[in-house]
């Protein structure tokens, strides 16, 4: 009986045994099918991939060409365009100049104020503008003018542009603002001009316009800041700074005999009637408001030429 029941456990036990290696196969068998799964599926990815950047260079350089010749040809019809409305505009350029005299702004940011680097009819939103609507009205088709402010620009890149945007624009009159990005640039980015360079740099330029244009009428602007977001954090070097360049500006026209418009007071006074950032958004740049300001100046020193 002992031997029976033994041998009857020892057949389960077989079968228990064999029905488990028959299970671990199967789960060898799913996971192996699993991985393989897995495997494929980034192996078509990857291969979907690659077929995909291939398919979109093919059909970016086949694109590329077509406009590229397509650019090429508008470039040869624009460029003839170009030539031909080059010389039409030389023409009336010509037309408009006779009989007429020139006033012409420069500067920095404060005279650019957003002005067209094409369009001398779009002189920006700042007192170039204002003053040209004034003049425009009481002395009608009597002057032509021109805004050639430079963002950013320091007395040195002014003196850079003397041939190119002042001599042969050929001015009758002609004003000057400049030197707050002298000392500006020097806070911020270690690039301004100093002092004595900027009054070297101020006379030569006054020097050189003379002599190539002796009949010319130049006024001189002072620079001038108020406390703002662009100046508060370094108050107290661009109130100096500032200031020492307003001083070269009033010795320079001093020294050349050229009218001076003082604006610095005129700007601490109206920060008495309202905020600073009514007058300069920033410290720097005159709102509507300032550029007014600039402007009844302006009008004030050109009525005494």
């Amino acid at each position: 009986m002992l031997e029976r029941k033994k041998g009857t456990m020892t057949e389960k036990n077989n079968r228990i045994n064999f029905f488990r290696v028959i299970l671990f196969f199967i789960k060898i068998c799913f996971l192996s099918v699993w991985i393989n799964f897995i495997v494929m599926c980034f192996l078509c990815s990857f291969v979907f991939i690659i077929v995909q950047k291939n398919i979109l260079r093919i059909i970016f350089c086949v694109w590329q060409r077509k406009w590229s010749r397509k650019h090429t040809e508008r470039k040869k019809t624009d460029g003839k365009g170009k030539q031909s409305c080059r010389i039409i505009g030389q023409l009336i350029h010509r037309k408009e100049k006779a009989g007429l005299k020139t006033i012409l702004f420069q500067g920095d940011s404060i005279t650019d104020a957003g002005r067209s680097t094409e369009d001398d009819l779009n002189m920006g939103y700042g007192y170039p503008t204002l003053v040209s609507s004034e003049l425009g009205l009481e002395y009608a088709n009597q002057y032509r003018m021109l805004n050639r402010g430079v963002s950013g620009d320091r007395i040195i890149d002014l003196y850079a542009r003397i041939k190119a945007d002042i001599i042969n624009l050929k001015p009758d009159i002609m004003s000057i603002l400049i030197g707050v990005n002298d000392i500006g640039r020097e806070i911020y980015e270690h690039n301004g001009t100093d002092a004595d360079k900027s009054s070297r740099i101020y006379s030569m330029l006054i020097e050189e316009l003379k002599e190539a244009l002796p009949d010319v009428k130049i006024m001189i602007l002072e620079p001038f800041i108020l406390k703002g977001a662009a100046t508060e954090m370094c108050w107290e070097e661009f109130q100096s700074g500032v200031s020492e360049r307003a001083k070269i500006a009033t010795e320079t026209a001093g020294k050349y005999g050229l009218p001076f418009i003082s604006l610095q007071n005129k700007f601490d006074e109206a920060a008495e009637l309202a905020s600073n950032d009514y007058w300069l958004r920033d410290g720097i740049h005159p709102t509507a408001a300032g550029h007014e300001i600039i402007k009844r100046e302006w009008i004030k020193a050109f009525k005494e030429l």
